[in-house]
């Protein structure tokens, strides 16, 4: 459900960049289109040097003779780390965007913060439930991909109304309110994804 919303908030936070950029700073296409640069400088530059810094620094040290050395729940600090990344983006993004007097600079590092919050959301998530389910990994993945994908379908059918009609500021503030109702789940995952995984007959209870 985490991923679905994210992936959904992705999609109808693209539809943002138009009215931002374009209506707001008074861009035009081309130049509209360079504003995704930030999030390809987020992902790039930090998101995935410091999740791969992560696996090998501290990850690789808990390894045994082989990967089941530790517990699932161990793959998920950076993503307690990219629920905190997400909503601080969405609010900066929102009030920053939403002026033109705002350098356009600032909602395009916002979303570089954004990017960096969705990949440590993401690729620890998936090896969290690849570990946490590995008889069942084919299903977990393909019913996550299922769910997000149709999430990612949805969410733009009413962006660009939801951006025009409340406005870049608050339609932001709506996005980043969801992404905190969500904060806590990685980190009870983390504390209490044991006791969770031996209440269930598919995931799996030996370590």
């Amino acid at each position: 459900v985490y991923i679905s919303l994210v992936y959904g908030i992705l999609y109808i936070w693209f539809e943002a960049f138009p009215i931002v950029f374009q209506e707001i700073h008074g861009f035009n296409s081309g130049e509209s289109g360079m504003s995704f640069l930030g999030i390809i400088t987020g992902t790039v530059a930090f998101a995935i040097p410091g999740y791969f810094t992560w696996k090998y620094f501290y990850q690789s040290k808990l390894l045994g003779d082989n990967d089941e050395s530790f517990p699932p729940e161990y793959e998920l600090p950076p993503a307690c780390v990219g629920s905190i990344c997400l909503p601080i983006s969405l609010f900066w993004f929102g009030w920053t965007g939403n002026f033109e007097s705002v350098h356009w600079i600032a909602p395009i590092a916002a979303a570089a913060l954004f990017s960096v919050g969705g990949c440590l959301i993401f690729n620890p998530i998936f090896c969290y439930l690849a570990r946490a389910y590995p008889r069942y990994a084919a299903s977990v993945l393909a019913g996550n991909d299922f769910m997000r994908s149709s999430f990612g379908a949805g969410f733009p059918l009413f962006a660009a109304a939801m951006f025009h009609h409340l406005g870049v500021g608050w339609a932001c503030t709506l996005l980043g309110c969801l992404t905190c109702l969500f904060v806590p789940f990685p980190f009870v995952l983390y504390w209490r994804g044991k006791q969770l995984r031996l209440r269930s007959k598919f995931a799996r209870h030996d370590i």
